[in-house]
């Protein structure tokens, strides 16, 4: 857990042969009940959206929304997104957001990702 956000390492999800996803481990249950799913890159610790459960638009539109909305009751959206949403740490330099989108691929039959910059938290 850093800064109240759970993080759980790509490592976490594979084997000793770091191919093949491992249904059994723990962390794999925190993924099938993740509807918001964000890559930490761990040399920047940039945050960045590989898999939105309702859609990336749906998303963006919630990530968008004035504060102000929320005045009766601050603070509901974001504790009722935070209980299905998971970060998973990867080294990008070693090619680890590949295997991360191959991860969600297989376990969430696609991903979010868009490259660059303007995708990023």
């Amino acid at each position: 857990m850093r800064d109240g956000k759970d993080i759980v390492s790509i490592a976490a999800f594979f084997g000793k042969d770091y191919i093949e996803p491992n249904p059994t481990w723990p962390a794999m249950a925190k993924l099938k009940a993740a509807n918001i799913v964000f890559g930490v890159d761990m040399t920047s610790e940039r945050e960045f959206l590989v898999y939105e459960g309702y859609g990336r638009q749906t998303f963006e539109r919630f990530a968008n929304m004035v504060e102000s909305e929320f005045d009766q009751e601050p603070g509901v959206l974001e504790i009722s997104l935070a209980r299905r949403v998971l970060y998973i740490e990867i080294d990008q330099e070693v090619g680890a957001l590949e295997q991360l989108l191959a991860l969600m691929q297989t376990v969430k039959g696609r991903d979010d990702y868009q490259s660059g910059d303007d995708q990023t938290r």
